[in-house]
């Protein structure tokens, strides 16, 4: 999803002739949903300079390819309905 959304917004770029890149790296931001907006948003200043370091950072982050133990944390993180029986 993270590299599809990468793709779009280049073939977008690309369309309007776009080749500054703070206009570019401003308009990804805007581009992003709510919580990819606050991660970005969150991180350090100047601490990504370039489109590859964006693109990077955004994929690792937002990408398919999480890693074994994120995962397992995030189904460990799962809360059962109130409703649901315990088995």
């Amino acid at each position: 999803m993270a590299q599809s959304h990468i793709e779009t917004f280049n073939d977008f770029s690309k369309n309007i002739n776009l080749e500054q890149l703070d206009v570019v790296m401003r308009l990804f931001l805007q581009s992003l949903d709510v919580e990819a907006r606050k991660w970005f948003k969150s991180l350090p200043n100047s601490s990504i300079t370039t489109w590859e370091q964006l693109e990077n950072s955004f994929t690792q982050k937002w990408g398919d390819n999480r890693n074994h133990e994120y995962l397992i944390n995030e189904f460990n993180a799962i809360r059962k309905n109130r409703k649901e029986e315990n088995t």
